[in-house]
């Protein structure tokens, strides 16, 4: 049986004796392994819960739909990350902030600066990482193209990795990294990828493939989402789009069945 007692001269030592093991266990590293623990379970239970609504709650949607929800559509290249914890708008939490610069608006222009500024949930301080399944992940010196909402509690781009896309050598990749190959007649982006490549992927993540239709540059992929863009609908805002709100938890009771 285990036997857990206290150092009369070091009060903030406890003793910790199994059969004839013994173990002496200094208060300052019992908080961290809790706080180690409390990390770990946090972390676990993001991952969970973000895989499983991606998986089951991400629809596809056309880049009409996509423009026609999103408050600014921009280009900027990634010049600063800067994550934090923050408890602002919720339950503790990390966020990161990302400062674009050489920024051109398709949609929404609200200032004559070349530098905008957003925030998203997840990133690294420290050992600890926060990653949202499904959402694009940014770095510097990368080219974006963004279609942000007005508003947002859970990501700032419209359906998350369907909301953005990066320009890399001439080519487009969306925010999971895929190549894309082009955009049909009903305004879907397709995939480079094949059937083949597809097996496995989480049903939320799979990109609309076709493999009649050429593949896009990006700059034909910037003139079809420039005019998908005029063609939008317009949301009147008075503040940058991409601004976090903060989201509503409420506790709910468990109640057992009769």
């Amino acid at each position: 049986m285990a036997r857990i007692s206290s150092d009369a001269k070091s009060p903030k030592v406890l003793i910790v004796s199994y059969s004839s093991v013994c173990f002496v266990l200094n208060l300052r590293d019992i908080a961290c392994i809790i706080e180690s623990m409390k990390r770990l379970l946090l972390g676990l239970f993001i991952l969970i819960v973000c895989t499983s609504s991606v998986a089951s709650s991400v629809v596809r949607l056309t880049l009409p739909d996509i423009a026609d929800h999103s408050g600014q559509i921009l280009i900027g290249a990634v010049v600063s990350l800067e994550s934090y914890w923050t408890e602002e708008h919720g339950p503790r939490t990390i966020e990161t902030q990302i400062t674009l610069e050489q920024v051109s608006y398709l949609k929404g222009r609200r200032n004559r600066s070349s530098q905008f500024v957003f925030t998203m949930p997840g990133g690294t301080v420290g050992d600890m990482t926060m990653r949202i399944a499904g959402a694009p992940e940014f770095k510097e010196n990368e080219t974006w193209v963004l279609f942000l909402l007005p508003e947002w509690k859970s990501f700032p781009t419209v359906g998350l990795y369907q909301g953005a896309y990066q320009l890399v050598d001439g080519e487009v990749r969306d925010g999971n990294g895929v190549q894309v190959s082009n955009i049909d007649n009903d305004g879907f982006v397709i995939s480079a990828l094949g059937t083949a490549e597809l097996k496995g992927r989480a049903r939320g993540d799979r990109p609309h493939t076709h493999a009649a239709l050429p593949k896009i540059t990006h700059h034909a992929f910037l003139e079809r989402v420039s005019a998908i863009a005029n063609d939008s609908k317009k949301i009147q805002v008075n503040h940058d789009s991409g601004k976090r709100i903060k989201a509503d938890y409420t506790s709910v009771p468990l109640k057992a069945k009769q």
